[in-house]
């Protein structure tokens, strides 16, 4: 059961890079953010800085919440380690 498991994140992550890959696709996504960003424009402040803040704050949680977090290849580490 595993296995499948694995197959099928390696499936997900070859298909994602794939459309990394593609000018085509990016090109549509960064027309359709830019269409997004400028209707979201709010009497001069712009929330897109702000999420960007967020995310960058954020992200030095990312490699922590990972490796311990709860997952069926790892189980619970957390709770292991409150025990």
């Amino acid at each position: 059961m595993k296995f499948f498991g694995l197959s099928n994140g390696i499936k997900a992550i070859t298909g994602i890079l794939k459309g990394l890959n593609t000018p085509n696709l990016l090109n549509r996504k960064k027309s359709m953010e830019d269409e997004i960003r400028s209707k979201t424009k709010l009497k001069g402040e712009d929330p897109w800085l702000e999420l960007e803040k967020a995310i960058q704050e954020l992200s030095k949680y990312g490699a922590a919440s990972t490796l311990i977090g709860a997952s069926p290849i790892k189980g619970n580490t957390v709770m292991l380690l409150l025990h």
